[in-house]
C-alpha cells in the first residue's frame, strides 16, 4: 500500500494482508492492511470494501454508496487514528482497477478524520490521502 497522506509520500510493506469472502466464486468483502514497521505500535493503512452479499468488481466505489461498505483507516501511531467519515468536500473513494481468485489492485484517496476509541469524530482534524494505490495477494 503507497500513496501521500497531505503531501508526504508513504509506503508500507510489512504485514501486508487481503483477507476476502466469497459467495460462490465473487468475491464479496475484502480488507487490506499494511503496516509500516514490523510492531503494531506503527503506523498502519487499512482499506475496507463489500458489504459481504453483493460482488465486487473493477469500478469505483464510494464512502456514500449504499451498497457497499468502503472505509479506510490511518495510524500515525497506537493513539493517534484517522478514519474516512463521509467527507462532502472529499469523499473516500476506492477504485478496483483490476480482481480476480488471486489478487485485487486498486487505488484509494480521500478525507479521513481524527477518530477516537468510543468511534468519536473530530471533523476539525483531517488528513487528505492521495495517490494511493495498492496490489494485494489474498491470504487464506
Amino acid at each position: 500500500i503507497k500513496g501521500k497522506i497531505d503531501g508526504v509520500p508513504f509506503r508500507y510493506f510489512t504485514g501486508v494482508t487481503a483477507t476476502c469472502k466469497k459467495a460462490g466464486q465473487e468475491v464479496t468483502s475484502i480488507v487490506l492492511s499494511a503496516y509500516a514497521e514490523r510492531t503494531a505500535k506503527t503506523a498502519s493503512m487499512t482499506l475496507v470494501i463489500g458489504n459481504g452479499t453483493a460482488a465486487i468488481n473493477a469500478g469505483s466505489y464510494s464512502e456514500f454508496d449504499l451498497k457497499s461498505l468502503v472505509a479506510g483507516g490511518w495510524s500515525a501511531t497506537i493513539t493517534e487514528a484517522y478514519m474516512s467519515s463521509r467527507s462532502k468536500a472529499n469523499p473516500f473513494i476506492l477504485t478496483v482497477t483490476s480482481i480476480d481468485e488471486h489478487e485485487v489492485k486498486g487505488t484509494f484517496k480521500g478525507d479521513m478524520f481524527l477518530t477516537d476509541a468510543s468511534a468519536k469524530v473530530d471533523e476539525s482534524k483531517k488528513k487528505q490521502v492521495t495517490e494511493g494505490e495498492f496490489v494485494m495477494k489474498y491470504r487464506d
